[in-house]
C-alpha cells in the first residue's frame, strides 16, 4: 500500500494533466470550428468589389503572368504574396471564391494557433484555449472569409508575435 501523501500527489498530477489535454482539446476544436464556420461564410458570402479585383489578378494562367501584371498594370493593390498564394490555390482547386479566400482563411488558423502558443507560455494551457478562440468571438472572423490579405497578415503578425517571444525566452 502506497503513501497517502504519494497518492494525493498522483491524483493531483493525473488532474492536472487531464485539465491541460482539455484545454488543449478545446483549442483544437475552437480552431475547427472557426474553419468550419469562416468554410460556411465564405461558400455562401458573394464577392465584394476588391475581392473581384483580387480574382482577376490571381486567376491569370502563369506566376510569370501574374508577375507582370502586378509590375505594370495592377488591377489590385496588394503586395505580391497574397495574389501569388490565391494562385497557387486556384491552380489546386480551380478558379473560385474559395479558392482565392482559402489564404485569408489558413492566415486566420494561422492566427489562433500562434495565440495559444503565445498565451499558453505566459498563463497556461487554459488561457492558451481561451486565446485561441477569442478571435472567431470578435469581428476579426471577417478577415478570415475575405479574399484580401488582412487573415493572411494576422496570421503572419501573430508568427511573429510567437517568434520574437521564443527568440527572447532562449536569450534570458
Amino acid at each position: 500500500m502506497g503513501h497517502p501523501r504519494g497518492l494525493m500527489a498522483d491524483a493531483a498530477m493525473d488532474s492536472g494533466i487531464a485539465k491541460c489535454r482539455l484545454a488543449r482539446v478545446l483549442a483544437v476544436v475552437f480552431v475547427l470550428l472557426t474553419a468550419a464556420l469562416a468554410l460556411t461564410w465564405s461558400h455562401n458570402k458573394l464577392m465584394s468589389q476588391d475581392e473581384m479585383y483580387a480574382f482577376q489578378t490571381a486567376s491569370v494562367p502563369t506566376v510569370a503572368e501574374l508577375v507582370r501584371v502586378q509590375r505594370t498594370w495592377p488591377i489590385s493593390l496588394d503586395p505580391l504574396l497574397y495574389p501569388l498564394l490565391a494562385h497557387a490555390g486556384m491552380k489546386a482547386f480551380g478558379a473560385s471564391a474559395f479558392a482565392l479566400r482559402l489564404p485569408a482563411l489558413l492566415g486566420f488558423l494561422l492566427m489562433q494557433v500562434c495565440l495559444f502558443f503565445f498565451v499558453r507560455r505566459l498563463a497556461g494551457e487554459r488561457g492558451g484555449a481561451v486565446a485561441a478562440a477569442f478571435p472567431a468571438l470578435t469581428a476579426t472572423l471577417y478577415y478570415s472569409a475575405e479574399g484580401r490579405p488582412y487573415g493572411l497578415m494576422l496570421g503572419l503578425y501573430a508568427l511573429a508575435l510567437l517568434s520574437w517571444q521564443a527568440a527572447t525566452r532562449e536569450q534570458g
